[in-house]
């Protein structure tokens, strides 16, 4: 990524954290891969949630790839 477009922090809707701490991430911007020259969109949405790990990975809206992971129970979130 050579270019960050925007970047948001947000609360799940069950959070109980406290106002200034967060547990989602979500951020979009612009990069190339080394086999491909052109330019591309990443939308990326990171969840540490205790009640709902999850990490989505969006290329180009999801037309060139997209990417739902929830991470299975036993796996630790840091």
């Amino acid at each position: 990524m050579d270019e960050l477009a925007s970047v948001t922090c947000i609360n799940s809707t069950t959070s109980k954290l406290s106002p200034g701490n967060y547990d989602t991430l979500i951020f979009t911007g612009f990069g190339t891969w080394s086999k491909d020259s052109d330019r591309h969109l990443a939308t990326v949405q990171i969840s540490v949630a205790p009640d709902a790990p999850y990490v989505s990975i969006l290329i180009d809206g999801g037309s060139l790839s997209n990417v739902d992971t929830k991470p299975l129970p036993d796996i630790p979130i840091a």
